[in-house]
C-alpha cells in the first residue's frame, strides 16, 4: 500500500493497525488490472491512501484516527461523472475495523455490497433499502435532476409536479431512515444518516442524544455536535443539477500568483483557459502533472493560458511543490485549502478537478485527465 498524506504527517511514519484502521478488500472480474485504487476520507486536507489491482483484487488500509467518517473509494485519478462515476466511486461510511467488496459481474463500485464488521453489514443494509442506490429510492435524485431541468426552461408546472413527487418520496425515505437510527442506535451508520437527512431540522439533537457513546463519538456525528471550523464545506450526496454543464458561463474569480499579483478570469478573455485544481500535499494530482506539462507545452502559445489553482494553506508548500514538480505555467492561489475562494466558486469537492474555458467565457470541457487532455484541446486548438 503506498501512502499519500501531508507532509506535515511524514514524521509519523506508521503503518496504519487494527485499533484504528479499515482494511477494504475488494475482489471483482470488472476490477481494471494495474490501476490504482483511492480511499479517503471527508475532513480538511484530505489524505489519500492507495493500492494497485492487481489479479483483479484489491487491498487498502486507511488509519481513521478520529473514527468513523464519510469516506471515499474510487478507482483511478479524477472525479469521473454518470455511468463513469457510477462504476468508479462509492461513498462509504467507515469505521476502524475490515469491509469487503462484493459484486456481480456488472461494473459498479456504488453499487457492490460491502460485507465484514458490523458498520460494514449496516451500511450494505442502508445503502439496498434506504440510499439513492436502492431500488425504492433511485427515483429521488432523478427528480432533482428534472425539477433543475424544468425550472431553467422555465416549466412551472412540470417544476411543481416534480417537486411534489419528491417531498412525497422524500418523506418515505426519512421514515425508513429513522427507523433505522430507532434499531442501530449503536452504529456510527446511524450518525451519518442523521448528518445527510436531519442535519439543520429541529429533531437533529433529539436524534443525536438517542444514539449511544460509541454512535456519538465518530467523526460524522462531532462534526455536528463540535463543529470543526476548519470543515465548513458541506458535501452533497445526492444528484443535483449540473450547474456547471458544457456551455454554461464559468464564474469569475479572483486569486494571487506567487508574486502576489492579482489574477481574475476576465484577464484571459478571448483565450482558452485550462483550470487545473491541485495541492502539494495531493497524491492524486501527481499522475496527472507529466499529461498537464506536455499539453502546455504545446499549446501555451497557441491562445491557450493553463492555470493551476493550489488548495494549499501555506506559500512554502505551495511554491516548493511547484518548483520540485517543473510546473511551468501561472499559478494562483488564496492559500484557504479546502476554503478556497476559486474552488468553492466551482464547487470543486475532490482534486485532481479541472475545467476548460473557452475564449467566450463558457465552459466548453471539465475532467480531463491522461491523454484526454491533449486530445480534447487539440479538437479545439489548431
Amino acid at each position: 500500500m503506498k501512502k499519500l498524506i501531508l507532509p506535515a504527517l511524514l514524521m509519523g511514519g506508521f503503518a496504519a493497525n487494527a485499533q484504528d484502521a479499515v482494511t477494504i478488500t475488494g475482489e471483482a472480474s470488472w476490477l481494471p488490472n494495474d490501476t490504482t485504487v483511492y480511499l479517503a476520507e471527508f475532513r480538511a486536507n484530505t489524505e489519500f491512501d492507495s493500492a494497485v489491482i492487481k489479479n483483479h483484487k484489491f487491498t487498502i488500509t486507511k488509519k481513521l484516527p478520529r473514527g468513523g467518517n464519510i469516506g471515499m473509494l474510487k478507482i483511478g485519478a479524477g472525479w469521473p461523472e454518470g455511468a463513469e462515476g457510477e462504476k468508479k466511486i462509492a461513498i462509504l461510511y467507515l469505521e476502524p475495523g475490515t469491509m469487503k467488496m462484493t459484486s456481480g459481474t456488472t461494473p459498479g463500485m456504488k453499487t457492490a455490497n460491502y460485507d465484514g464488521s458490523s458498520f460494514a453489514r449496516e451500511w450494505t443494509y442502508f445503502q439496498n433499502n434506504i440510499y439513492e442506490t436502492s431500488p425504492k429510492y433511485s427515483r429521488l435524485p432523478q427528480l432533482e435532476a428534472e425539477i433543475g431541468k424544468a425550472k431553467t426552461v422555465g416549466d412551472e408546472d412540470a417544476s411543481e409536479a416534480g417537486i411534489k413527487e419528491w417531498e412525497k418520496l422524500a418523506a418515505e425515505r426519512n421514515n425508513d431512515a429513522l427507523a433505522f437510527i430507532k434499531k442501530y442506535p449503536n452504529s456510527g451508520v446511524s450518525s451519518f444518516i442523521i448528518n445527510i437527512y436531519f442535519n439543520g431540522t429541529k429533531m437533529r439533537d433529539s436524534l443525536l442524544n438517542s444514539l449511544t457513546d460509541h454512535a456519538r463519538s465518530n467523526y460524522c456525528a462531532q462534526r455536528m455536535i463540535n463543529p470543526d471550523p476548519e470543515i465548513k464545506q458541506q458535501f452533497s450526496f445526492g444528484t443535483q443539477a449540473d450547474k456547471f454543464a458544457v456551455g454554461t458561463v464559468a464564474p469569475d474569480f479572483t486569486a494571487y500568483d506567487v508574486d502576489g499579483k492579482k489574477v481574475t478570469l476576465a484577464d484571459f478573455k478571448g483565450k482558452y483557459v485550462f483550470l487545473d485544481f491541485w495541492a502539494s500535499w495531493c497524491g492524486p494530482c501527481k499522475p496527472q502533472m507529466p499529461f498537464l506539462k506536455a499539453a502546455n507545452d504545446k499549446y501555451k502559445g497557441k491562445n491557450m493560458v493553463m492555470l493551476g489553482i493550489s488548495l494549499d494553506k501555506t506559500k512554502e508548500a505551495w511554491t516548493k511543490a511547484i518548483e520540485k514538480e517543473g510546473l511551468n505555467w501561472l499559478h494562483i492561489s488564496n492559500l484557504k485549502g479546502w476554503q478556497e475562494p476559486v474552488a468553492l466558486a466551482f464547487e470543486v469537492g475532490a482534486i485532481p478537478a479541472n475545467f476548460l474555458i473557452g475564449p467566450d467565457g463558457k465552459i466548453v470541457a471539465k475532467g480531463l485527465y491522461d491523454d484526454n487532455i491533449e486530445k480534447t484541446l487539440s479538437q479545439l486548438i489548431k
